[in-house]
């Protein structure tokens, strides 16, 4: 399970727009490809590149998501081939907007050159990153 019940989210929350889209996002190719919600989660699907030319994409869903005030925001990197300064950038808004309501952003299930990216800029100690996609 990659989703809001990830990390014990969902606690009998029922799940709400299963396969839901956010916003109207059809450029660039959609990088949103799944959104879950419960009652107190949100969990998006990325898929594709985060970049320069994605980020404003990404920026806009997480935006609409962190006007929900979820107590807790899954960000699935498991299907993100590469991820630029901009698409760091965007996370880290997201965090900082998440926190300011008492919320938590969680990136889960980066693969090895997302990771590196999160590492070298010392992310990886700012976010409460998931190795998988379940807590244990």
């Amino acid at each position: 399970v990659w989703g809001a019940r990830a990390c014990g989210a969902s606690r009998g929350g029922r799940t709400r727009g299963r396969g839901e889209r956010v916003g109207s996002m059809d450029q660039p190719p959609n990088l949103i490809r799944h959104v879950e919600r419960t009652e107190n989660a949100t969990a998006l699907r990325l898929a594709g590149d985060v970049d320069l030319n994605s980020s404003p994409q990404l920026r806009q869903g997480l935006r609409q998501v962190i006007a929900r005030r979820p107590d807790i925001i899954v960000v699935n990197l498991q299907s993100v081939a590469y991820m630029d300064s901009s698409g760091l950038a965007t996370l880290v808004e997201a965090l900082k907007r998440t926190s300011e309501y008492g919320g938590k952003l969680r990136p889960v299930a980066l693969n090895e050159r997302v990771r590196a990216v999160f590492e070298i800029s010392q992310l990886d100690k700012v976010f409460e990153i998931q190795r998988e996609t379940a807590c244990d």
